[in-house]
Order: C-alpha cells, then sequence, then structure tokens
C-alpha cells in the first residue's frame, strides 16, 4: 500500500483529491494539510512515500517547499497538482525535485497511476504541457547563447539568478549569501526589472535556457548592502 500526504489550501478540495484516490485502491492518504509550516513537519515525521500538492499557493515560494521535502525525506516523492497549466510551473517542479506534475483536470485513475509511477521512480508529467516547454525552448534556442552572462546584472545577481534557476526560495537564497530573506526578494525583483520579466517562474524558464544554474563549487558572492 503506497502511503500518501495530500497538501491542499481548500478544504474542499483535499476531501475530493482524497476521495478520488482512494477510490481507486492500492493509495493510503494517511495525513492532508494545508501548505503551512506544520505540512513540511508533518511529511519529515511521516515521511510518506508521495506527496501530492497544490502549486496554487499564496506563497511566492511555494517550489521551494517541494525542494525542501526532497531534502529532508528524501525517499518520498513529490507530485505537483497545477491549476494553471503553465510550462514555467512545471519547469520550476522538475528543477526542485518533483517526480511529476498532474493537470487540474486529473481524475482519480490518473493521479493513482502518477503516484505509482513515481513511487516507482519514474515520472510523470502531462504531455501537453511538456509539447508546450519543448516548443518553447526549441524556439529560444537560437536566440540565446547558453551559459552568457547577462548584460547589467551584477555578480551577485547571476548568482542569484542561478539560485531561483535551481529552485531556491527566498530563505534559502538569504541563508546562503547571509542576507535577509526580503533582501533576497528585492534583488529578483530588481533581476526581474532587468531582464524584463514577470515573474518568478518565467525567471526560472529563462535561466534553464541560458543555461545559467548553479554549479558545485561556485563560490558565495560576499553581499553589497
Amino acid at each position: 500500500m503506497i502511503s500518501l500526504v495530500i497538501i491542499e489550501e481548500i478544504s474542499l478540495l483535499r476531501i475530493g483529491i482524497r476521495t478520488a484516490v482512494e477510490a481507486e485502491g492500492g493509495v493510503d492518504v494517511i495525513a492532508d494539510s494545508i501548505p503551512d509550516g506544520n505540512a513540511m513537519a508533518m511529511v519529515e515525521h511521516l515521511r510518506p512515500d508521495a506527496v501530492l500538492m497544490s502549486l496554487r499557493w499564496s506563497d511566492p515560494d511555494a517550489v521551494a517547499v517541494c525542494r525542501q521535502i526532497r531534502e529532508r525525506s528524501p525517499s518520498t516523492r513529490v507530485l505537483i497538482m497545477s491549476y494553471q497549466d503553465r510550462e514555467e510551473e512545471m519547469l520550476s517542479s522538475i528543477l526542485a525535485g518533483a517526480s511529476g506534475y498532474v493537470s487540474r483536470n486529473a481524475q482519480g485513475p490518473e493521479l493513482v497511476r502518477a503516484i505509482r509511477i513515481a513511487v516507482n521512480g519514474g515520472g510523470y508529467f502531462d504531455w501537453k504541457t511538456v509539447e508546450r516547454m519543448i516548443g518553447r525552448l526549441q524556439n529560444s534556442a537560437g536566440t540565446e547563447s547558453p551559459a552568457s552572462i547577462p548584460d547589467g546584472l551584477s555578480d551577485r545577481e547571476v548568482v542569484i539568478l542561478r539560485m531561483v534557476g535551481e529552485g531556491c526560495g527566498n530563505r534559502e537564497i538569504g541563508q546562503q549569501l547571509n542576507i535577509a530573506p526580503a533582501t533576497a526578494r528585492n534583488n529578483i525583483n530588481k533581476i526581474l526589472g532587468k531582464l524584463g520579466l514577470r515573474s518568478r517562474a518565467r525567471l526560472v524558464s529563462y535561466a534553464a535556457r541560458r543555461g545559467i544554474l548553479m554549479e558545485p563549487g561556485d563560490p558565495a558572492v560576499e553581499p553589497s548592502d
């Protein structure tokens, strides 16, 4: 029996997901929670086989929670349920360690199939979104040079861009660079402005297209403020 924890901010949807999954058999929903600090502690304590969590959170660092789960409970597979079907979100989820990305329209059989694939070490992603993401990356491949440093960004901003591309949240960026989470957020907003981008997810997509990812051994940049 596969153990599952559901993380969703709307109680009615949590009940619906639980009912749909348990009706298929083979999956035991051992707990559910809203996306808060208690949810992370609960997952770390229970160490379920899988977590099915919504990406429609008010927290701008929601994807970072996926990364934290993978770090604190490596045996737990994370499946993302999106309510927006954006390829940037899928890319963010993959970089954060998600084993699957399920559409908001998925029914019980598809959810259980995705959970089983993830628990068995595979990956499950909505193919229509994958096609859109591949097409977008292919279209941009000829216009941007991989691993190039964007004009106008400081050394520290490039490091922060790489960390965002790896799925780091404001708190994690702050801890690694010895700055406050609010300062990390302000730096990210500056980067968005310089690159003409509108969201963190688009920043992740940009970093992936440019090949701007954190390499092992990269030195931390001393904060200037």
